[in-house]
């Protein structure tokens, strides 16, 4: 039992000591962030339980609402600590379950979840754990289940919060469909009724939510090519270019995924990479009709190209550490990605705001307009 544990142990602290490396304000400074304060801390606090079940952009946020709700409980003053640090542990749980998986090298795939190419938005941001807790659910729901009793515990609970805190159990469906029909355990059947139900509800309130699309869009043909060439590009540059330096090099990526995919233990891969694809699918369909300049500068809407980045850097892992033949450039190419990125591995620091004197103020009832991360964003809030 210790033994098995320690893989788990070193992948959550892998992701604490990553976190701190990569956004060390939100373990010194924590910072409420956007739709933290209006939404989830405004709500919270005027709508009390019902808040958990309001949908927020066309779904349900059950983790950041649970969060949120709990924090009302204690004085105002530590509410940036309480969303940062709880954003910090879904990290955590979310590398160790990954950990837990019983395939191989899944210690490492949670060591890495906070080290893919990423510009840091995700990262110690309570309104971001959807993305952080996403891979962890591709991965349990593609995988067969652990031996140990209290990893499946886990997993059902895991799969419970992950699949109601954000769209993304929706890109899982098809790999749901898969395992429901192979798969006859009472495990597989709780893990599948558990995302296949969530898909259904967050489906049905995103296209509830759906809108027409406003402003200048650009071709469907064009996004898809650019979701492509963000999804596979693995180093970050100031523009989407189609040259034909960068065109080998995703066309030799690609290569790569293909022949290190063919290797023992396939079918996880090929399930995995199945949710990355469908998510990729779900961002098409997002932008196709919104404005071109959205996804085109690589740094712009990065937080939808965190989890195929993920993804990939687990696959050229998978096929370094097997050490077949495409392990060479398998390796080439995670070391690129890693020093590619190097520019974008500190998260930019936040301003700082004087929380305490407003956080007072409402423990106290009184009406508050508090300024919040990014500048410009307010929370308000009448007297009691």
């Amino acid at each position: 039992m210790f033994l098995a544990a320690v893989p788990i142990a070193f992948a959550a602290s892998a992701t604490v000591v990553e976190l701190l490396l990569r956004a060390p304000q939100t373990f010194f400074h924590p910072q409420l962030f956007a739709e933290d304060g209006p939404v989830f801390f405004a709500q919270a606090h005027t709508d009390g339980a019902a808040s958990v079940f309001v949908a927020y952009a066309g779904y349900l946020n059950l983790l950041p609402r649970l969060v949120a709700l709990a924090a009302t409980m204690f004085s105002a003053v530590f509410t940036p600590k309480i969303y940062c640090w709880s954003a910090v542990a879904a990290a955590v749980w979310s590398s160790a379950t990954i950990a837990s998986t019983p395939i191989r090298f899944s210690w490492i795939f949670g060591a890495c979840l906070a080290a893919a190419p990423h510009n840091g938005e995700v990262f110690g941001v309570l309104l971001n754990v959807q993305w952080i807790l996403a891979p962890a659910l591709f991965l349990i729901v593609a995988t067969r289940p652990p031996q140990s009793r209290l990893a499946r515990y886990n997993q059902i609970v895991f799969a419970f919060v992950s699949a109601l805190t954000g769209p993304f159990c929706v890109a899982a469906a098809p790999v749901v469909l898969w395992r429901g029909i192979r798969r006859r355990s009472l495990f597989d059947a709780t893990i599948c009724l558990i995302v296949a139900s969530a898909s259904i509800i967050q489906l049905c309130l995103a296209l509830a939510a759906s809108s027409e699309p406003t402003g200048t869009s650009t071709s469907p043909l064009k996004v898809a090519a650019i979701i492509l060439y963000r999804d596979l590009n693995l180093i970050p540059t100031s523009a989407v270019k189609f040259d034909g330096l960068h065109l080998v090099a995703i066309f030799s990526l690609a290569i790569v995924l293909a022949v290190g995919a063919l290797g023992r233990e396939s079918q996880w891969k090929a399930l995995l990479l199945s949710a990355g694809v469908t998510l990729s699918a779900l961002v098409w369909i997002k932008f196709r009709h919104l404005p071109p300049d959205l996804l085109m500068p690589i740094g712009g809407g990065d937080r939808y190209f965190y989890i195929p980045h993920v993804l990939v850097v687990w696959m050229l892992l998978d096929t370094l550490l097997t050490g077949r033949l495409a392990s060479v450039p398998a390796g080439a190419l995670v070391a690129a990605a890693i020093s590619g990125s190097s520019h974008s591995w500190h998260k930019p620091s936040l301003p700082l705001w004087d929380w305490k004197t407003d956080a007072l103020k409402v423990d106290h009832g009184e009406a508050v307009k508090i300024p919040i991360n990014p500048p410009g964003w307010t929370i308000e809030l009448p007297s009691k």
